[in-house]
């Protein structure tokens, strides 16, 4: 079997190397200045992959390193001059140390720590505004404003959750600029942002052409991120539902500083409480929806820092505003340090998330990095240990390895790194990864990737997926294609290796029927001899679960599948946007031999029924479930 490794032992071997396929893609889609908005659709942006400077290639890396760098020392740098600005004591400057020596990289694993890039840069901006808003001269403010501009620029081509939290902080200081008639600074804030964020796009090798189709992607990947990611249930993580209301509760404690120094105008603690608050929601989102015990962590890690921003600037103007909103402030940082200190993880009870202090670390890893930049040599045999490391993940027989090298390649749905690692002519979908496909217009995108005679020559295709996904269901219209235009060659461990037909038949899609039922109940699959049977599958959100989508996440739907004379699946998640595009009802397949078999036209486990049902509360669903069927024939 092809052996994967999680992203935390990436560096067990001494390496920069990051074993996550998605960190890898992202660092050679911007290396080979492919697309953003066309070729590639994703939850980040051509930037992204510098939040994590894993080595691939040294001038990726060094690029990366040398940015995250640089957020380092401005962080600081803005830092200081906010404390300077409002006349924080010597005392209050080492409070604020404390706060972050307790609060940066406490829990250093990938993707899942406190600070990276975006981080830093978000903590830049809100402290820059901050002191936009606070000039007693338009030019110093328009100056302050400007640079934040430069600093969103970057958030948009970061992340999916920073394009958010970025435009609204713009909407929040174009609030205080009409209260304060600082129309200068917000048109600063404005050209910085568009100087920032073109100037960016337009070094990574992007076309302007494609910045329309860039945001349309991004959106239709943050719309569908609640119901596609949501993961609770299934994170390990003992006392769930304490970890969401410790969170819920510094959101409340913000809302309450809130109203409180509005209520006594305390407007500057109340400017700064508001220029945090989209950053923490969004970060709340973000770490929530898909919750795990890591992502808890550093929202909580966030939390401290901006609320320990805020009883500083509190403490500062105590005599006039009084104590309560510096004393709401001070038990968020105390609560939010002690639970990133070692309660949360004692409060989750997951291996593997003892805080530590990064410290140690972090100044190995710099001393390995200047070696890299003073020693090619050293840059050369990394580069062979990343080769060698995903040859090593996913073995290929060279025989095969020899047929790939005659054409482009795909990887469906997520082993993007095995043409990376042997050097094929990597072409992939645009959402690299199937799992992320939530919404019909990101499936058709991949699915127009696999048609026409600009297609791929090459389908690596796995059963791996995420988070107790059925393989067939993410992407269901990309696996039609798929089906319809290429040829089994070949199964190599666990992929399957299919060849693009010139001669692919183009069946047409002929109605097979439909059926209603109500959730928890089963809803018969017809018989369909060696057609591909396909059904739309439609469950829509009551009033309760629309507000549930805004706000946090709805319940979670599963699915459940009847096959083969009455035998039952395990309960699958079920994501409702992309299941109208048509599940492959044909057979059971929840691992690659069986794909393969449906691949070939095989149906030996054919789907009988199928069992939709909802996490508590049920009723931000509408009970109904409405099924119509279409078959094709197998090709």
């Amino acid at each position: 079997m092809i052996r994967k490794k999680s992203a935390r032992d990436a560096r067990s071997n001494g390496s920069f190397w990051c074993a996550d396929p998605a960190q890898t893609a992202m660092t050679v889609a911007f290396r080979d200045h492919l697309q953003w908005g066309s070729q590639v659709v994703w939850t980040y942006g051509p930037y992204g992959y510098m939040n994590e400077p894993f080595f691939l290639d040294f001038p990726t890396w060094a690029l990366a390193f040398s940015a995250n760098l640089l957020g380092h020392i401005a962080f600081y740098f803005v830092l200081a001059l906010f404390l300077s600005r409002i006349g924080a004591r010597p005392w209050q400057w080492l409070l604020v140390a404390i706060v972050i020596v307790l609060s940066f990289d406490r829990h250093p694993i990938p993707f899942e720590r406190f600070p990276v890039l975006d981080h830093k840069a978000a903590l830049v901006a809100i402290l820059l505004l901050y002191l936009a808003t606070d000039a007693n001269h338009q030019k110093a403010a328009a100056l302050f404003a400007g640079v934040v501009g430069l600093v969103i620029g970057y958030l948009l081509v970061d992340k999916g959750t920073y394009i958010l939290a970025g435009l609204a902080l713009v909407l929040v200081f174009l609030a205080f600029s009409l209260n304060r008639t600082r129309a200068l600074s917000f048109a600063a804030l404005v050209g910085g942002m568009f100087a920032g964020f073109l100037g960016l796009w337009v070094l990574a090798g992007q076309s302007i052409a494609n910045v329309p189709g860039y945001f349309r992607g991004s959106y239709e990947i943050i719309a569908g991120y609640t119901a596609g990611e949501s993961w609770v249930r299934e994170s390990g993580v003992a006392h769930g539902t304490v970890f969401l209301a410790l969170g819920v509760a510094v959101l409340v404690s913000t809302g309450l500083g809130l109203l409180i120094t509005l209520w006594r105008r305390d407007w500057p603690v109340f400017r700064l409480l508001l220029l945090t608050s989209p950053v923490l929601y969004f970060a709340f989102k973000n770490s929530y929806v898909r919750f795990d015990e890591g992502h808890a962590l550093a929202f909580w890690a966030l939390a401290a820092v901006l609320q320990g921003l805020v009883l500083v600037r509190a403490l500062t103007g105590i005599r006039a505003s009084g104590p309560t909103p510096a004393l709401i402030a001070a038990l968020t940082v105390v609560g939010a340090v002690v639970l990133v200190g070692g309660v949360g993880p004692w409060l989750g009870n997951v291996p593997g998330f003892e805080p530590t202090f990064g410290f140690p670390d972090n100044l190995a890893g710099n001393s390995r990095a200047l070696s890299l930049f003073l020693h090619p040599d050293l840059r050369v045999d990394e580069e062979a240990q990343v080769n060698e490391a995903i040859r090593a993940t996913y073995p290929l027989p060279p025989d095969v390895v020899a047929r790939l090298r005659e054409g482009t390649v795909s990887v469906v749905p997520t082993e993007l790194q095995v043409p990376i690692g042997y050097g094929l002519q990597w072409d992939p979908q645009p959402v690299l990864q199937m799992y992320v496909a939530y919404r019909p217009y990101l499936d058709h995108l991949d699915a127009e990737h696999f048609t026409g005679p600009r297609a791929p020559r090459f389908v690596l295709l796995s059963a791996e997926t995420i988070d107790q996904h059925y393989p067939l269901f993410d992407g269901p219209e990309t696996y039609r294609a798929i089906f319809q235009n290429y040829a089994v060659l070949e199964q190599v461990s666990s992929l399957v290796v299919l060849e693009r037909r010139p001669d692919a038949p183009n069946p047409q899609e002929v109605p097979a029927g439909a059926a209603t039922g109500r959730l928890g109940e089963w809803i018969q699959v017809p018989n369909h001899g060696n057609q591909r049977i396909y059904g739309r599958v439609h469950v829509d959100y009551s009033v309760l679960g629309q507000a549930m989508y805004l706000l946090t996440s709805p319940p979670e739907l599963y699915i459940r599948i009847q096959y083969g004379g009455g035998q039952v699946s395990p309960a699958f998640r079920f994501v409702p946007a992309i299941s109208a595009d048509g599940l492959d009802l044909s057979a059971y397949a929840p691992e690659i031999s069986g794909i393969e078999r449906i691949a070939l036209g095989q149906f030996d486990q054919p789907i009988e029924a199928i069992q939709i049902t909802s996490s508590s509360p049920a009723s931000a669903y509408r009970q109904e479930v409405q099924v119509s069927y279409f078959t094709q024939g197998a090709g």
